[in-house]
């Protein structure tokens, strides 16, 4: 059993030192207690290599649950490997693989499609601030020939400028809510991955 769990943590790469040392003891109690065998234990998680996925997507999934609120780089890499993990997950079961295969182009298609949808609003806002800067300095062109058609190309300008960053916000907002609802899709395959996986959560069992 100790070389199983030695095996597994060579795997549990990504996963800071002492949290895969604290999952490792709490698996190796849970295999104790339930008295599972070398035997028993690899029919019931797989290969060590396997296990490990396992374990380190039930890791991302609750770090992602606990910080879920953050934006900070590292809970961004956690995300990342997270979705990463779940990929492999899909993939790795046979019975799966069309199943994956489908949900993988399904996903692929709305993530282009939502790009270029974001894509444009950042295209559009952007043209809305530049254009109002460009027709503002325009403007001051003309001062000197025209002070009507000058106020009236100011007006246009600032118009310009203040629909581009009133939008600016909201395509970021809408940028987080569609990012949100990506990772919330991904969290509930990883969720069905790891009952299927029999990984418990922590505090779980």
């Amino acid at each position: 059993m100790n070389n199983y769990l030695n095996e597994v943590q060579k795997h549990l790469t990504g996963i800071p030192q002492k949290e895969s040392i604290e999952l490792l003891e709490y698996y190796e109690e849970y295999f104790l207690d339930a008295n599972l065998t070398l035997e028993q234990v690899s029919a019931k998680y797989g290969t060590p290599k396997k296990f490990a996925q396992a374990l380190k997507m039930t890791y991302f999934l609750e770090q992602d649950a606990e910080n879920s609120t953050s934006v900070q780089p590292q809970n961004t890499k956690h995300r990342l490997q997270l979705v990463w993990l779940i990929v492999l997950g899909l993939f790795a079961s046979p019975l799966l693989l069309p199943v994956a295969l489908s949900l993988f182009l399904v996903l692929f298609a709305c993530c282009i499609v939502l790009i270029a949808l974001l894509f444009s609003y950042y295209i559009a806002v952007i043209a809305l601030i530049l254009s109002g800067f460009f027709t503002l300095i325009s403007a001051f062109g003309i001062l000197a020939q025209s002070l009507v058609t000058f106020i009236f190309f100011t007006g246009i300008a600032f118009v310009a400028i203040g629909l581009g960053f009133i939008f600016a916000p909201l395509t970021l907002k809408l940028t987080h809510v569609l990012f949100n609802l990506f990772m919330k899709l991904i969290k509930w395959i990883g969720y069905k991955l790891t009952r299927k996986s029999n990984i418990k959560m922590r505090g779980a069992i």
